[in-house]
């Protein structure tokens, strides 16, 4: 019984990898996206506040570079 259940998943795998038996595919070409809407902001090193990324104190009362 295993063995006809891992017959059974293997073959759903390989027919639901090719669309053969679709008719209707319809393929839309990728487009870039007109401007950027939500950028992602990853931070690889932390800075002390008040402080540069070269270590030095900012001016101006700035407490972020």
């Amino acid at each position: 019984m295993k063995k006809c259940w891992a017959v059974l998943i293997m073959l759903v795998f390989i027919f639901s990898s090719f669309a053969f038996f679709v008719k209707d595919i319809s393929f839309t070409s990728v487009t870039a996206a007109s401007r950027n809407k939500g950028a992602t902001f990853i931070a690889n090193r932390f800075i002390p506040v008040g402080y540069g990324r070269d270590g030095l104190p900012l001016t101006g009362g700035r407490q972020f570079p």
